[in-house]
């Protein structure tokens, strides 16, 4: 069984418009030179750092799991899991402005739980969604091709003899 993270570059990249922003708005602040302004810019940088960190650390907390079995993503609020028989294509697609190359599941089992476990609410919108039947694999294996997943995905296309 083998376990990523998402990568660490792809974290960074979804939690930078925070400090962007921040420092952006704060400029602005500062260069009224009114003290009350100044002080919020302060507050507000502080603030934004303290929700970036937890953002980071919520993002580098999306783990996918590779066993003989099959294949399991934890996000942030839920599981997915399915066998390798369930695996019906590889997408690539623009995913938060970035590339990903997905698998598309036929009936993965989604599961409505943290990271601990602990049951999340369901999402109106879950139902139906095309999220919750792909997995962006190349957000968690850059080179996913030569690693566990593309062996079991080449051994799933070879046709038995």
């Amino acid at each position: 069984m083998t376990v990523y993270r998402i990568r660490q570059d792809l974290a960074v990249l979804l939690v930078l418009p925070i400090p962007i922003l921040t420092a952006a708005i704060s400029l602005v602040l500062i260069t009224t030179q009114q003290p009350v302004l100044v002080a919020l810019a302060v507050v507000y940088i502080a603030v934004s750092m303290v929700l970036a960190i937890r953002m980071y650390r919520r993002v580098r907390n999306r783990t996918l799991t590779v066993s003989e079995s099959g294949v399991t993503v934890q996000r942030d609020a839920y599981r997915i899991e399915a066998p390798w028989s369930e695996v019906v294509g590889i997408d690539r697609k623009r995913r938060q402005g970035l590339l990903a190359d997905e698998l598309v599941l036929a009936n993965p089992v989604v599961t409505f739980v943290d990271a601990a476990g602990k049951p999340t609410r369901v999402p109106k919108a879950a139902a139906g969604h095309p999220a919750l039947q792909r997995i962006q694999v190349s957000f968690y294996d850059k080179s996913w091709r030569e690693g566990p997943i593309g062996d079991r995905l080449r051994a799933l296309l070879q046709p038995s003899s």
